[in-house]
């Protein structure tokens, strides 16, 4: 088994452990045949003779054992090296892929969606992604599951559909009949037998018995609910009773708690990335192009299996880390520059948000030094409070309050800490939200400003201070907002092409407090070191 792809590593485990499609049972093979030993000693009854032949069962026991311990230590390293579980040391992927059994945890999921449909007659329906096509061509877009039916079903292949019974949860996926020249051009077409085994399924069906097998639940029930997504009823034939709003309220509540295995997929694309943003540091210098780092970057989660980046990098030097959502990936990176990545990659669909901001030299000036340090402070100081129970707008609150402290300390502002935060100052240093979800989207659903953080969660912390020149040239000459603004201080900034600091973390909301997801080095200190390596 290859230790590098994920989809060797995990153990896709059939709900109903039936045995195999035939239903035959391994034959047991040839008994080994018993040997007597060589009658080369005639009998005898001397002491000699017994004691050589003692000496000869003890020489064949050590042997023996000698044989059973070297056979022992060969197969844990054999299982050391080729076992998924242990990718450490593995020449081409270095980060450890957690095992979690797919089928189980998307049972598991289902169940959990269920319990929203208490004591209701029907049936859930959902619609996976089709193949899509470039404009009027015939050149295929990569494709990616629809994320709520790959949260329903782990299924990762274009153009399936599936229904779920509600009382018994019986599950039925269908899928294309594909004719046999699909085999040519795209692969081996899939047997619905073995999908069934594979994902955990009661049944698959083709998309031609579909309307069959819906009636066959409804039982001509003239009122049967379909639960369905708003964009999905057209699936549904008419007349059935369909509801499009309950299902997407219950499947982005219930994807906002993260059960334990989503929480061990999460942890995998944060080590990957975290070893990626890694590789980015160890790989920096000065005359490479940006797209030269986001190859480095890509290319460590191509080498563990993750073949999905959970969005388009952002790779941005100079002034160009400064705009918050740049990712031409272009440009000529100089020594005395910054380098801001944001990036990260999908395992199974999960995704991991992680930004360093980096020294292009590998040495922070001051300048430099200083404002990485204040970002580091209002992140630390944002994680600090992280906690089941906690709103959401604290998060937030106390993001814009340290920010508005550490620009009055420093000086790149005027004012009283109550007249930067009324004012909202800080939005010109910091003009987008510290957190928000994530999972199956990199912008997981459903995270209301109002609501708690809950154990669970995991979400992103990512304070900013940029240096933009759309935002603070224009506040210059602003009436309003100019007299709080140290134009001596930031102005040379803005004409040296300074840029902005970006640091974004994963955490896990826990029982207790939080848990920090993203490995990659994050002090000063810490980056220096990794560029020295």
């Amino acid at each position: 088994t290859s230790t590098t792809m994920p989809q060797k590593d995990y153990e896709l485990v059939s709900l109903g452990g039936s045995p195999s499609p035939s239903g035959a049972t391994p034959g047991k093979g040839p008994e080994k045949a018993h040997t007597l030993p060589p009658a080369d000693v005639e009998v005898g009854h001397t002491a000699e003779i017994d004691a050589a032949r003692r000496d000869g069962r003890r020489g064949r026991v050590f042997a023996l054992v000698v044989w059973g311990v070297a056979l022992v230590v060969v197969a844990s390293l054999v299982v050391f090296f080729f076992s998924s579980s242990f990718l450490t040391d593995s020449p081409v992927c270095n980060s450890k892929l957690h095992k979690v059994p797919l089928a189980k945890m998307h049972s598991e999921i289902r169940k959990k969606v269920s319990n929203y449909f208490e004591e209701t007659e029907g049936a859930l329906f959902l619609a996976g992604g089709d193949v899509t096509y470039r404009y009027d061509t015939d050149v295929e877009q990569t494709f990616r599951q629809e994320s709520n039916f790959l949260y329903f079903t782990g299924y990762a292949l274009p153009n399936a559909t599936v229904l779920m019974q509600l009382v018994t949860n019986r599950t039925f996926l269908f899928i294309p009949d594909r004719p046999i020249d699909y085999a040519v051009w795209n692969g081996k077409i899939e047997d619905p037998a073995a999908i069934m085994q594979e994902y955990g399924f009661d049944e698959v069906y083709y998309h031609s018995e579909f309307d069959a097998v819906l009636a066959a639940l409804a039982k001509n029930q003239k009122n049967f609910q379909v639960f369905t997504l708003p964009y999905q009823h057209r699936f549904i034939p008419d007349e059935y009773s369909i509801n499009t709003k309950k299902l997407q309220s219950a499947m982005y509540d219930s994807r906002t708690t993260k059960t334990w295995f989503e929480i061990q997929l999460l942890r995998t694309a944060n080590n990957v990335s975290s070893d990626a943003h890694v590789q980015v540091m160890k790989t920096l210098a000065p005359g490479l192009y940006e797209y030269n780092t986001e190859s480095d970057f890509v290319s460590t989660c191509l080498n563990c299996g993750l073949q999905h980046q959970a969005y388009l990098p952002i790779v941005a030097s100079g002034n160009n880390s400064a705009v918050l959502h740049y990712n031409a990936n272009d440009a000529l990176m100089r020594s005395g520059q910054f380098l801001l990545i944001d990036a990260g990659a999908e395992y199974f669909g999960y995704a991991a948000d992680i930004t360093r901001t980096l020294p292009v030299n590998g040495k922070f000036s001051e300048a430099q030094s200083e404002v990485y340090s204040m970002v580091l402070e209002v992140q630390e100081q944002v994680m600090a409070v992280a906690a089941p129970g906690l709103p959401w707008r604290t998060l937030q609150d106390t993001a814009t309050t340290w920010v508005c402290k550490l620009l009055l300390e420093f000086e790149y502002v005027h004012g009283t800490l109550e007249q930067c935060t009324q004012e909202r100052i800080y939005a010109l240093f910091m003009p987008h939200g510290v957190s928000h979800l994530i999972g199956l989207d990199v912008h997981d659903r459903y995270d209301p400003p109002q609501s708690a953080l809950a154990a669970g969660y995991v979400l992103t912390v990512e304070p900013g201070i940029y240096f933009n020149d759309a935002l603070l040239f224009p506040a210059f000459d602003d009436p309003k907002v100019s007299p709080f603004l140290n134009r001596g201080k930031i102005e040379p900034l803005l004409n040296a092409e300074f840029g902005g600091v970006r640091i974004e973390d994963d955490i896990l909301i826990t029982q207790s407090g939080y848990e920090l997801l993203s490995t990659a080095p994050r002090t000063v200190a810490e980056i220096e070191q990794a560029m020295r390596a």
